[in-house]
């Protein structure tokens, strides 16, 4: 008879190796059994709990907290360190239970099982469940250990370790237990009867493998190169633009070879001027060649020296030194992308050999001209530009073209920064047409030109044209893979394409282990989904991956915002803004908005620069200055008005958001306005204090629970994805 359904915190304990123990020594054991069930008959009912199976060496007990139940066991393995030693672990796990014939039972029960029996000795390891009731209790420090796939039970499940008091933290290949076995899949399910046929499949496959790969692991591992800034010698410290455009030619051109892997711009930019020896460097990028040099130029004469290192053992695998016109400049730099390749040993074909040679323009005066404005345009990035830099670049830009009509990379460069300025500007759609007809106009000139395809993406999406934008993107990537990875995935993100943004990823990520914008895409996929959990899973892989990667810093400073983690926050805040402390009280007057904490966020933003005028609209409306901040919130949704076709979703978001905070209906059509346009972020959305003068409503309660539907349904298509691609 089932009776007392309800929820509780269950704890499992088992003593690792026990049956070992009693048959190599039973005084031993029978001293360590006797330690364990003082400890256990005495800490347990101490913290409110029970237990209710006691299997001599394991238990069951069930507290009523989930803070009462991790005290316990804390107290419980400091116990038991003493002598004799008790090599215990313990699993935890939050859920329901109910009680049949005396027994306690439910789905709860296997799971706390479960995570138990991944433990080592002196570990406690608990359930995503358990954390969502501890993690506003800093005193408890825990590292994620990934999702872990059950016997009988059908989702991952993420796990965790405590690391308090000496506790230990088991690797993942130390992590056994009652884990789903893997299935054989395709063509090879077969029953084996023999071990010999077992060996002949064995030598089947690795023929197989290596006829297909050829030797994918020394790809991944040995071909692989980051191409340092090279450094500008010229007297003229304003020549620097001209040393840094011939390292991304090179590298531009380094990664047209489809078998070898080279570090992008932003990940080596951090080495600019750095004294770290090479081989820290090439094991913080994962290469394992490193391309240094230096450039001279005085006039119209170039000198360049470039030096390859071997990133292991620092070793001067090959080096050169180039004086030549400024007019062989090209030349010098497609013989410099064919030596660094020669010494990989890959072969690549005659059209790959063509890229390596093809020089972007035959016009040195346009080529110097060119450079300049990507100097330019490096400088300014992001919404809120003064456009200053954008401006200058478009000039010169133009003055290129004019001196060769045949310079695709400009026009596309071109149409990139019209399109920024048309994300800038109170007239977005005279620089749209802009940047339409020069990206067109790179294609034109260069079928070839990936730069080309990705600018007029980058338009069309801007004008809502995302099907159009995905087609133009998948062109770019057939011309040159992983050119266009990192935007296919936004598109399928605005797509609300959730299982392909995960697969793009997957690709990017065996693509290059080590660049961390997937990572940290992967982790904002997670926060839009509401899937904290994953997000911190996520970030602590990419942390133990990528060390001290700073595009983890924003989707970790998130999590700790929405976990409610003033500490932590704060603290990460202070690392990232340690150089403007406008922008540092501007992160932390947004922290305390989301806490409603409205004073002390009042008080940092009247320090900041930088707060937008819809949030300091809400707050002086939460702090008696209605009409002040109405009027805010006001002319906040009159500048969205404008741009709300253009650019992103979060336009539509933001009107939304604030129609809401002023109690007016029209918060609804906007709401849907940004879920068409590809908005989509729960996490946010449940947290925005802008919504709590509606959320009470039935209008807001019918449209929390449509958004709630879809969003389930754009997990389900997350968790396929995931399924299929470990199967």
């Amino acid at each position: 008879m089932i009776r007392d359904r309800h929820l509780a915190s269950i704890l499992f304990t088992d003593i690792v190796g026990y049956s070992a123990m009693m048959q190599h020594d039973e005084l031993l054991a029978v001293k360590t059994i006797k330690h364990y069930l003082s400890v256990l008959h005495e800490k347990v009912p101490a913290h409110g709990g029970e237990v209710l199976n006691d299997y001599g060496d394991g238990s069951l007990c069930i507290f009523h907290s989930a803070i009462d139940s991790l005290n316990c066991a804390i107290e419980i393995q400091e116990s038991l360190r003493t002598d004799p030693v008790v090599p215990l672990r313990i699993g935890l796990h939050v859920g329901e239970i109910f009680f049949e014939d005396g027994k306690v039972m439910g789905d709860a029960v296997n799971v706390a099982s479960r995570v138990q029996s991944l433990g080592l000795a002196n570990t406690i390891l608990f359930s995503s469940e358990v954390l969502t009731k501890i993690r506003n209790h800093p005193e408890y420090k825990y590292v994620a250990l990934g999702d872990f796939e059950f016997k009988n039970i059908d989702e991952p499940l993420g796990i965790y370790a405590l690391v308090n008091n000496g506790l230990e933290v088991p690797a993942r290949d130390q992590m056994s237990g009652k884990l789903k076995e893997k299935k054989a899949t395709g063509p090879w399910k077969i029953a084996m009867p023999t071990i010999g046929s077992i060996l002949l499949l064995l030598l089947v496959v690795f023929f197989v493998i290596k006829w297909k790969t050829g030797a994918s692991g020394k790809a991944k591992a040995e071909n692989s190169i980051a191409v340092l800034y090279f450094d500008n010698m010229s007297d003229d410290p304003e020549q620097l633009y001209f040393s840094d455009g011939i390292t991304e030619e090179i590298t531009s051109r380094l990664s047209n070879i489809p078998d070898l892997r080279v570090k992008n711009r932003k990940a080596v930019l951090q080495y600019r001027n750095q004294q770290k020896p090479m081989r820290v460097i090439a094991r913080e990028l994962g290469v394992s060649k490193i391309l240094q040099g230096s450039v001279r130029k005085q006039g119209n004469e170039v000198m360049i020296t470039v030096q390859l290192i071997n990133g292991a053992t620092e070793e001067n695998l090959w080096s050169i030194t180039y004086n030549r016109d400024l007019k062989d400049i090209f030349n010098v730099q497609s013989d410099i992308a064919q030596q660094v390749a020669s010494k990989f040993d890959l072969r690549f074909s005659a059209a790959t050999r063509d890229k390596l040679k093809r020089s972007p323009t035959t016009n040195a005066a346009a080529y110097d001209q060119y450079l300049k404005a990507i100097g330019y345009a490096n400088l300014e990035s992001g919404l809120g530009g003064n456009l200053t830099f954008s401006r200058m670049a478009i000039d010169l830009l133009k003055k290129a073209i004019l001196k060769d009509s045949s310079f695709a990379d400009a026009k596309a460069r071109l149409s990139e920064r019209y399109a920024y300025i048309a994300a800038n500007s109170d007239e977005p759609e005279r620089w749209l047409d802009s940047a339409d007809y020069f990206a067109r106009e790179a294609i034109r000139t260069d079928p070839q030109s990936e730069t080309g395809y990705i600018s007029l993406a980058n338009v069309r999406s801007v004008r809502g044209q995302i099907d159009e934008s995905l087609e133009l993107l998948m062109s770019a990537e057939r011309i040159k893979p992983f050119s266009s990875t990192v935007a296919i995935t936004n598109i399928y993100l605005a797509k609300h394409a959730f299982g392909k943004v995960y697969e793009w990823l997957e690709k990017a990520k065996l693509n290059d282990p080590y660049d961390p914008i997937p990572y940290a895409t992967e982790c904002w996929m997670y926060m839009s989904l509401g899937m904290l959990d994953s997000m911190k899973v996520c970030i602590d892989r990419a942390r133990m991956q990528l060390k001290e990667a700073a595009e983890m810093d924003q989707p970790l400073l998130h999590y700790y915002l929405f976990t409610n983690d003033e500490t932590e926050y704060r603290n990460l805040s202070r690392k990232i803004y340690a150089r403007d402390e406008k922008q540092y009280t501007y992160s932390m007057g947004r922290y305390y908005i989301f806490q409603r904490n409205w004073n002390m966020a009042d008080s940092f933003f009247r320090i900041s620069a930088k707060p937008d005028e819809m949030d300091a609209g809400l707050i002086k409306m939460q702090t008696g200055q209605k009409d002040a901040g109405r009027q805010m919130i006001e002319k906040t949704i009159a500048e969205r008005i404008r741009f709300v076709k253009y650019y992103h979703a979060w336009h539509a978001y933001d009107i939304s958001r604030c129609y809401a905070s002023l109690s007016d209906h029209r918060y609804i059509d906007y709401f849907y306005k940004a879920f068409e346009k590809g908005w989509n972020d729960y996490i946010w959305f449940k947290h925005d204090p802008f919504f709590d003068p509606v959320r009470n409503t039935p209008e807001f309660v019918k449209l929390w629970n449509d958004y709630n539907i879809k969003n389930e349904r754009f997990k389900a298509d997350l968790y396929r994805s995931i399924k299929r691609l470990k199967n």
